[in-house]
Formats: structure tokens, C-alpha cells, sequence
């Protein structure tokens, strides 16, 4: 005992220890060791070294080109997790919630007394109250929410859920702390957010959630889409202009079969499964399914033989589509619309050939080949192919940019094929003048969704990267396609 009470004078002046009242949390406990402070609540830690890491490693989580203006935080902890974000995004702006009164003076007293914290809101209250009353999106909100040693039972509650999704802006995160609560909470919320990523560390495990459309593979498409192969108005187009090629149909699902000898070469898009029935011929099967993946029977094609796409995907259902846009584009659109020297029109096929390759967009070789595609689309169905220009009224109503697109109706959907801006003219930003025109076309025949085309993936070109910033802008739900599958059926033995 007598070295027990020698010890304990030893370690004083280095280790502090202090329990503080308060009446929402049943007790608080301050630590003080060599200068680190640490907080815990009924003997569960908040803040301190263990936390301090664990956000640190979730911050690293994030993709280098995050960026973040707007960051709220649920579940202050005594603020060990705002020095870390803060460092991370040193011109964020972040609203910080909680509820307990004590928890926002120890943040205050303690863990920011040695910094400005211009840069930090702190709102006192119930998150369920809060919430309503906050209008602005934000970039990432993280849920720290407890209860003593459990989570708040206000994370799986609908309407928090709800509130959540309404402030989480399209392309933000959202990241929930589970600690042991992962297998009762991750379901309630995946009825509301796309799970994409899950990390332990230590005890704790966190979920990192977007919303739905943000590209994840498996993840519900939007209802009624369909993906351009299978329209019968496109496939329709390959089997007329081919003769060794036929329409294949089956239960819920069509394809295209191309016969060459003895070999039935056949693809098909969605995710009911092909008929492996034997023919006379062998069946070299390619399937490729938009969610579903890891199929028994079926053999992945590997990465460097097929690509796995990523399309961005344009739901059109509001007059006013614009408001969905990002700042910029309603900015570039309402300065197109007061401008008095560009005008955007339709044109034939030769006019947009000779604009085109007037442009020099890309190289020759890239040229032909995308017009190629636009020429066989036009002998197949000259009504469904939008050619618009906009021509420089003050340079002899010279064409300054183009977009071509093709309508599939069956599907209420439009294909984005290729665009064009000259180098002179890319300052005029005319990019978000054709893609407005391409929506009011598609407003006007009612066409639902405007497809955009593949988005770069990490594993692409970086010359992609601008492109797909580009497309962006646009609000659009991400598509990320399964691996293409594929199986081959010999011909049964009589």
C-alpha cells in the first residue's frame, strides 16, 4: 500500500484525472497524461490519442481530389475529431452538433484553447431538432453519435435518415461510426444511402455511404432504365445493315447473333440471364449484366481483355432540369441565353461533317471513326439523330461547336455520340449551351434519360479526366457496370 501511495505522488504532477457533473451524460471523466487529454463517457472513450487516430485513418479514406466547403459534424466528443477534418480541409467551414452543453465547454476549454477556431460553428441540441432547421448542403457529414457506450438510437430513426439525405450534397460522403453496432444499423441505412466502403480500426467499425447513383457496382438502377443494347430500335439498326447477323431473342432479354461456320458469336445486356440451350452450332456467350456479378457458371472476362464501364446517366423530369446543375453550368447557360452573337441550330450530316473535321478535335483517325458511327445511325434511322451547331454570328455565321446524339424512344432515352468546340471558341464555354439544347429536345418528345456516356475510372486515360468533370456538372446518376461474362455451349451429342 505504502508503494501504491508513493507511486501515485510520482505520477501526479504528469497524470490528472477529474469527473465532471453533467446531466445529460451519466458521467464524464477528464484525463490528463503527460499533456494528452482524453475524454470518456460511462468508461467509454470520445476523445483522446485512440480517436484522434481513428479519424485520422478515415480521413485518409477519402480520394485525393476531395474537396470540401461545407462539413457537418454530429456528435462533437469533446472535438478531437475537428482538428484532425480541419487539417484535412483547412478551408472547410464546419457545423459541429451537440447535445450536452459540458462536451462543448471541454471542446472549447481543452482541445481548442490553443487554436482560432473562426472556421467552426457549434449548435447546442437534439440532432433530431437541429436538423430541420439547417438549409445549406454539405460535403461530408460524419455521425458520431452516443449515447454513453452505445449509438444513438436517433441514427436509425427514418426521419434523422431522411434529414440527412436532404443536407448530404450530391457528391458528398457520409461516414457513420458503428463501434460494435455495424450488423443492427448498416441495413436501415442502406435503405436510404449506397454503402461503398466499411474500415475497422480497433474496436470501431465505420461506414462510409453516398447516395444512390454514385457509381457503385451492384447498386439498384434507376426505374425504368435500360441500357442502349437494349433497345430493339438499336439492335434493329445493326441486323439491317448486316447480313450475317440476326436479332436474338429471349425470356426478358434480346441480343444480337452473328454466324460465322459452325460458331454462333452472341452478346447481350441486362441482368436476366442468356438461354444456354445447345444448337447446332457452338455458342461463344458474351453477357453482360448491369448489377449483377460473381455469377455461378459463368466465367469473368479478365480486366486488360474488356473494360468495365462507369456512365453517367441524366434522369430529365423537371422543366426546370437546370436547377440540379452545378453553379457553374446554370452560370454558363444564363450568360448563352443573353448573348447576342451566338445562336445554336440543327444541321445535315455534310454540314456537321465539314465543322467537324474543321475543328480538329482529336486526330483524323478518331474523326472518321466517330463519324462513321454517326453516318450508320443516320442510313438507319435519319429521324432519331440530333446534329446542332452554334455558329458566331459576328465571324459569317461560322460553326464554332456541334453535338450529336440519337433518340431511342423504345427506351426514352438519348445517347450522347460526340461534341466538338474550336480552339477559339472554348473560352465562350459552349459546352453547356448544346447540352441545354439536348435537354429541351429531350423534354419536348419525352425522353426520360440522356446518357452521357462512359466516366473515367482511376484505371483510364487521364485525358479522360477533363471530359468527365465536364459531364459532371450535370447531376448525373453513375452507372458502374459488372465484369463481362462470358461461356461457350458445344452442340449436344445425338
Amino acid at each position: 500500500m505504502r508503494f501504491f501511495s508513493f507511486f501515485q505522488k510520482m505520477i501526479r504532477p504528469f497524470y490528472f484525472s477529474q469527473d465532471i457533473p453533467s446531466q445529460k451524460n451519466k458521467s464524464i471523466s477528464l484525463h490528463t497524461f503527460f499533456g494528452w487529454e482524453s475524454i470518456s463517457v460511462d468508461q467509454t472513450i470520445q476523445s483522446g490519442t485512440y480517436l484522434y487516430g481513428l479519424f485520422r485513418s478515415v480521413i485518409k479514406m477519402f480520394p485525393k481530389q476531395t474537396r470540401a466547403k461545407q462539413i457537418l459534424v454530429l456528435g462533437l466528443g469533446a472535438g478531437t475529431c475537428l482538428r484532425v477534418i480541419h487539417k484535412r480541409f483547412p478551408d472547410a467551414h464546419i457545423v459541429a452538433v451537440e447535445y450536452d452543453e459540458v462536451m462543448i465547454q471541454l471542446t472549447r476549454g481543452f482541445f481548442l484553447k490553443r487554436h482560432s477556431y473562426d472556421w467552426l460553428e457549434i449548435k447546442q441540441g437534439d440532432v433530431i431538432d437541429v436538423l430541420p432547421l439547417l438549409n445549406q448542403s454539405f460535403d461530408l457529414i460524419f455521425v458520431d453519435l452516443f449515447c454513453g457506450s452505445s449509438v444513438s438510437p436517433a441514427v436509425s430513426r427514418p426521419e434523422f435518415l431522411r434529414q440527412i439525405h436532404r443536407l448530404l450534397s450530391w457528391d458528398g460522403y457520409l461516414i457513420v461510426n458503428f463501434y460494435l453496432e455495424e450488423a443492427s444499423l448498416s441495413g436501415k441505412i442502406e435503405q436510404v444511402f449506397s454503402s461503398h466502403m466499411k474500415k475497422r480500426y480497433g474496436t470501431n467499425k465505420i461506414g462510409f455511404f453516398r447516395h444512390y447513383g454514385k457509381g457503385r457496382v451492384g447498386e439498384v438502377l434507376p426505374n425504368g432504365f435500360f441500357d442502349k443494347e437494349q433497345s430493339r430500335q438499336y439492335l434493329a439498326s445493326h441486323t439491317s445493315r448486316a447480313k450475317r447477323t440476326r436479332l436474338r431473342e429471349g425470356q426478358n432479354i434480346l441480343g444480337l447473333q452473328s454466324l460465322v461456320g459452325s460458331i454462333s458469336w452472341e452478346r447481350y445486356v441486362g441482368d436476366q440471364a442468356p438461354d444456354l440451350s445447345s444448337g447446332p452450332q457452338i455458342r461463344i456467350i458474351q453477357w453482360q449484366p448491369l448489377t449483377k456479378h460473381h455469377v455461378r457458371g459463368w466465367i469473368p472476362v479478365p480486366r486488360f481483355l474488356s473494360s468495365v464501364y462507369k456512365k453517367g446517366i441524366a434522369i430529365i423530369d423537371e422543366e426546370l432540369y437546370w436547377n440540379k446543375w452545378s453553379s457553374q453550368a446554370k452560370r454558363q447557360r444564363s450568360q448563352f441565353l443573353r448573348n447576342s452573337h451566338f445562336i445554336c441550330e440543327s444541321v445535315d450530316l455534310e454540314t456537321f461533317k465539314r465543322a467537324y473535321h474543321d475543328s480538329k478535335a482529336l486526330d483524323w483517325f478518331t474523326r472518321t471513326a466517330f463519324l462513321r458511327v454517326i453516318t450508320f445511325h443516320v442510313l438507319a434511322r435519319p429521324t432519331n439523330v440530333n446534329l446542332w451547331v452554334i455558329k458566331n454570328k459576328n465571324q459569317e455565321a461560322r460553326i464554332v461547336a456541334g453535338l450529336v446524339t440519337v433518340d431511342f424512344h423504345d427506351i426514352s432515352q438519348s445517347v450522347h455520340m460526340c461534341s466538338f468546340i474550336h480552339k477559339e471558341a472554348k473560352s465562350e464555354s459552349l459546352g453547356v449551351p448544346l447540352i441545354d439544347q439536348w435537354y429541351k429536345h429531350c423534354l419536348e418528345h419525352g425522353i426520360r434519360f440522356a446518357n452521357f456516356g462512359i466516366l473515367r475510372q482511376d484505371s483510364d486515360p487521364h485525358a479522360w479526366q477533363g471530359y468527365t468533370n465536364f459531364k459532371r456538372q450535370f447531376h448525373l446518376q453513375e452507372i458502374c457496370y459488372p465484369p463481362l461474362l462470358f461461356r461457350i455451349i458445344f452442340p449436344s451429342k445425338r
